[in-house]
């Protein structure tokens, strides 16, 4: 009888989870290996959610829990959130030992289990390197965890070519395509009455989603927040603003938001609610030609899957500039006039 492989995949926020959603259940599914789920982060925090919840309702067990995330909005807190990290999983990864650890994307706090995985000997499989994101440093982390890998799972044939210009052997970089769209393909969706209760909106009418986090790799991380308000303030869709990351400035991005909508009848925050709010996102697809909608914002999640959605215009700015993208996505730069002319 062949004993199971034991993987382990860490999981720091609901940005990674839903891109990992679909990985974990054929993982989970198969009778040859003995999935660990590591949960950290923000996952754990009721000020972004307490996403780790989520995670339990979709039936996915959890083996191990990672308390990391500092109640701070510096990069001093990112640094030390980094630390914590490293600290804690040293001690759980030392214990577990896997045969492999599954990470994902470029989120800072990966580098902590990266670089304990690598002092410890344990193989990296990742998914989703070989991009590009110019405006964070999601980028720096990114080709560190490529480094520090052995197996990779690109979204791109572009992007696998990049990992292999960087000295990685052929053989090890696969090109699996991007596990987020299989929620296309694969999840049931809400119907449009479920959504319109949860998010307490009606959206017959027009309405416009905001995807917008720090920019982290600039000294001040907020400092397209001015423009981007001032040219939503000439908009009149109602609008629906996505939680941020937990990165250095998310929580004055937050209040800035909510200040925003104070002076709006018709616009909301989402924060546990955004698994639901990207699956109206989802319906302006070829199933939902009917809603009128718009994307606005600095998030990859929406630039990978804007081609599925040909009603909808996709505006960024810094942050994920040079990432492969779709024809619906409509670069802008970082003032009120720019920002506006694609909208």
């Amino acid at each position: 009888m062949n004993q199971k492989r034991t993987i382990a995949v860490i999981t720091t926020s609901r940005a990674d989870y839903s891109h990992l959603y679909w990985p974990l259940r054929e993982l989970a599914a198969h009778p040859d290996v003995d999935l660990k789920l590591i949960v950290m982060g923000s996952h754990l925090s009721p000020e972004f959610g307490l996403s780790a919840q989520e995670i339990q309702k979709d039936g996915i067990a959890i083996a191990a829990s990672v308390e990391t995330l500092l109640s701070s909005d510096t990069d001093i807190g990112m640094a030390k959130s980094i630390g914590i990290g490293v600290l804690s999983l040293a001690d759980l990864l030392g214990r577990m030992r896997p045969n492999i650890l599954l990470l994902i994307a470029d989120r800072y706090e990966i580098l902590a289990p990266a670089s304990v995985a690598l002092a410890l000997r344990i193989p990296i499989a990742h998914i989703e390197g070989g991009e590009i994101s110019e405006g964070a440093i999601d980028d720096a982390v990114r080709n560190a965890v490529t480094k520090m890998s052995h197996v990779h799972f690109t979204s791109t044939e572009k992007a696998r070519q990049r990992i292999i210009s960087m000295g990685e052997e052929p053989w090890r970089v696969h090109r699996a395509g991007a596990p987020s769209l299989d929620h296309l393909r694969r999840s049931k969706l809400r119907t449009r009455n479920e959504l319109e209760m949860q998010l307490q909106l009606d959206l017959s009418k027009p309405s416009m989603i905001v995807a917008y986090h720090p920019v982290t790799i600039a000294h001040d991380t907020t400092y397209e927040a001015t423009a981007l308000f001032a040219a939503l303030s000439e908009r009149s869709e109602q609008i629906l603003f996505c939680y941020p990351n937990a990165d250095a400035g998310s929580r004055s991005l937050i209040e800035q938001t909510r200040r925003f909508l104070e002076a709006r009848a018709n616009g909301r925050i989402c924060q546990p609610e955004c698994g639901a709010l990207l699956e109206f996102a989802g319906k302006c697809g070829p199933h939902g030609r009917q809603f009128k909608q718009r994307h606005h914002g600095n998030c990859f999640a929406r630039i990978t899957d804007s081609e599925c959605w040909p009603p909808a215009i996709w505006q960024r700015a810094r942050r994920e500039r040079a990432r492969c993208q779709s024809r619906q996505a409509v670069h802008s730069g970082e003032n009120r006039g720019s920002q506006m002319q694609p909208l």
